[in-house]
Formats: C-alpha cells, sequence, structure tokens
C-alpha cells in the first residue's frame, strides 16, 4: 500500500494488527457488508479475512444498489466445497457482495468465517 502512502507490514494478520479494529466474524454477510458501508473510511481501512487483506475504497451504486468496494490481490473465488476455481490473479477494485449473481455457487469474500475490519492511523 505504500504507492497509497501506506505502510503496513507484510503478513496479513499483522496488517489487520495495524490500528483500531472490530472482529465482524459472528456476524452475517448481509450485516458484515453493511457495518462497512456505515463504518468504512475510503482508503484507510482494512478488512481481514484470515490469510488475506483488502483495502476498503468506498460505495459505489452498482445496478441500482450501494455496495462496498475494496482494492485486492485477488487470485479467485470458489465455491463453498471447493470443487472449482473462478480466476482473477491481478490486483482488482472488486465489489464486496453477498453473492456474485455471475456464478451464484461462488462464495463471498464477506462470507469467510474471518472477518475483521481495522481502521488505520
Amino acid at each position: 500500500m505504500l504507492p497509497l502512502g501506506i505502510y503496513l507490514p507484510r503478513d496479513a494478520q499483522q496488517q489487520s494488527l495495524s490500528g483500531k479494529s472490530i472482529d465482524l466474524s459472528h456476524y452475517s454477510t448481509a450485516e458484515r457488508i453493511d457495518y462497512l458501508m456505515k463504518h468504512g473510511k475510503p482508503f484507510t481501512t482494512l478488512i481481514y479475512i484470515g490469510g488475506h487483506v483488502m483495502l476498503y475504497i468506498g460505495n459505489i451504486d452498482w445496478k441500482g444498489q450501494a455496495v462496498p468496494v475494496t482494492y485486492q490481490n485477488l487470485w479467485g473465488l470458489r465455491p463453498a466445497d471447493s470443487s472449482s476455481r473462478s480466476i482473477i490473479g491481478k490486483s482488482v477494485f472488486f465489489p464486496l457482495l453477498s453473492h456474485y449473481p455471475q456464478d451464484p455457487k461462488l462464495e463471498s469474500l464477506a462470507g469467510k468465517p474471518t472477518f475483521i475490519v481495522t481502521w488505520l492511523n
């Protein structure tokens, strides 16, 4: 995140400890997304999902619905049974949705077992 003027440790878990955080792992996917949209601060909020971290960019209007957008290095998405993977394999601005209409079997990143929101100082 240095190009954005943000110095972070290399490890995703250490990055999640770089500021004030709240563990939303016990929230539903919809509650997590709603919380992020209401309380996230663009470009200074991280979302840690266990081994992976993403930067909250802000909310956009997507097909008539407000959704949060993240910036992350994303290898891909998979269904809950891990039977396949949709490869992305690059740094992307990516909406955080409860499900992905292009392939409803794909597991939402917001639905991972760990979901910690961190506000950077």
